[in-house]
């Protein structure tokens, strides 16, 4: 996964001079890593591939928006058989996949969700699942609030605030002293920004 933000981005934001590149690199990885595992969110568009349980009418996937321009393939994990295009709907923003009602897909079910019984389920990872989604979904550049709050984070960093410490095992890890809870860890100024991807439904 690239980075989300560039060294030049964090210097222009930061005001900071080449004296600091070396440590602006090594902080852009760890810091996307950190702040998508804050808002349980990627923030780059790339080939997925996921396992839905799904619903009567629509199946979500957790990355969005899809890029519709790239191959959809849905998989009925019961038949092995790919649902035709002309048997759902795709709006992309919302990552939301909605079942057409004269398509074939989700054959057999009905109003009160039949496949959720246990003889038509299949089970993955311990998990019951009923459908297999190939796409390509996330955002096709980076929001910029996520830049910002990775702006705020390398700052924090930076700067010794926000209750960050800057190394520990080669990495930078995000401590606070009453814990390694990871929302007080965060700083406020960079939850701001990610937490509205924090709450989305995926």
């Amino acid at each position: 996964m690239p980075a989300l933000v560039t060294r030049d981005e964090v210097k222009a934001f930061l005001g900071l001079g080449s004296a600091d590149d070396a440590r602006i690199e090594a902080m852009l990885d760890p810091v996307s890593d950190a702040v998508e595992a804050y808002a349980n969110t990627s923030f780059s568009r790339m080939a997925r591939t996921e396992r839905l349980q799904g619903g009567v009418r629509a199946l979500q996937v957790s990355h969005y928006p899809i890029d519709t321009g790239a191959a959809i393939t849905i998989t009925d994990l019961l038949t092995s058989e790919a649902a035709a295009a002309a048997d759902y709907d795709v709006d992309a923003p919302s990552g939301m996949i909605y079942r057409l009602p004269w398509g074939s897909l989700w054959a057999g079910v009905h109003a009160r969700s039949a496949f959720l019984e246990g003889a038509d389920r299949v089970s993955q990872g311990g998990a019951a699942v009923r459908f297999k989604v190939d796409y390509t979904g996330g955002p096709a550049t980076v929001p910029g609030d996520v830049k910002l709050a990775c702006f705020e984070v390398i700052g924090s960093l930076i700067n010794g605030s926000g209750g960050l410490s800057s190394w520990r095992d080669g990495g930078f890890a995000f401590t606070l002293a009453g814990g390694d809870d990871a929302a007080a860890s965060m700083p406020k100024s960079a939850r701001v920004y990610l937490d509205k991807y924090r709450a989305r439904p995926v």
